[in-house]
This record gives C-alpha cells, sequence and structure tokens, in this order.
C-alpha cells in the first residue's frame, strides 16, 4: 500500500491488506486519459456536415408557420445569418462564425438569443430530418 494512502485507510478502518484488484486502484501514479480521434479519424472539432439552402428555407418556412410579421423577420434575419456564415458547411468554424456574428451585430439580448435558438433549433431539425446525430453534438460551438 503506498504511504499516502495508510493514514486514510487507518482512518477509515480498512485494516486488512488490499485485494489484487484493489491494489490495482490504488497507486502512486495518477494516469491522464485524453481523447483521441474516433475510429474514422474525424473528432468533433474538425466534423463538417453539409446542408443546403432548400433544407434551410424548409426549416424556415416551417418555423415561420403562424407567426407574426415581425417574428417572421426575425426568423428570416436568423437564416440570413446562418447562411452566410455557413454556406452549407456546419462546422466548428462556422458555427463559431454564426455565434461570433450574433454577438457582436446586436445589442440586445433578445435578439442574440433569436439568432442563436434559430440555429441550434436547426441543428436539432437536421438531426431528425438526416438521422445524422452528429448536427446536434455540434450546437455546443
Amino acid at each position: 500500500v503506498p504511504p499516502v494512502f495508510e493514514a486514510l485507510f487507518a482512518f477509515k478502518g480498512v485494516y486488512r491488506s488490499l485485494t489484487p484488484f484493489e491494489s490495482d486502484l490504488v497507486s502512486n501514479e495518477t494516469s491522464i486519459t485524453r481523447p483521441n480521434d474516433s475510429a474514422n479519424g474525424q473528432s468533433l472539432a474538425s466534423l463538417q456536415l453539409t446542408f443546403s439552402l432548400n433544407q434551410l428555407n424548409d426549416y424556415k418556412k416551417w418555423r415561420v408557420e403562424s407567426l407574426d410579421r415581425k417574428s417572421s423577420n426575425w426568423m428570416n434575419k436568423a437564416a440570413e445569418i446562418v447562411w452566410n456564415c455557413t454556406h452549407g458547411i456546419i462546422s466548428k468554424i462556422t458555427m463559431d462564425s454564426v455565434r461570433d456574428v450574433a454577438l457582436t451585430k446586436y445589442t440586445c439580448v433578445y435578439s442574440k438569443r433569436k439568432v442563436l435558438y434559430f440555429t441550434k433549433g436547426y441543428l436539432k431539425y437536421l438531426t431528425k430530418t438526416s438521422f445524422d446525430t452528429r448536427f446536434r453534438h455540434l450546437n455546443s460551438f
């Protein structure tokens, strides 16, 4: 038993010797597990997924249904920002770009939220319509 743990074991009332499994758990060395790239050679940061302008327009039409003119204007603005920042490619870089544009272009927190929530909803929509869950994971950027 490493000396560091002897006092802890005595305090906790562990006086028996450790099993081989327990002694493997208790060691003087610590190991760090670093995530590596997935089996297909891509990490989430390097992942690039595509979508079409038609898909974006379909989502926008679906969101605008039964909304008043002011709300539909925000959906149009948000869709325009998404398209201008991504040009059909969703990646960490393009999602950062959407976020940066929304945060710098608008001063009102509600305006920023409208664009960011539209984008988050669009990624969720793409996840469901394309059966590709990787879209949903990119909303963390």
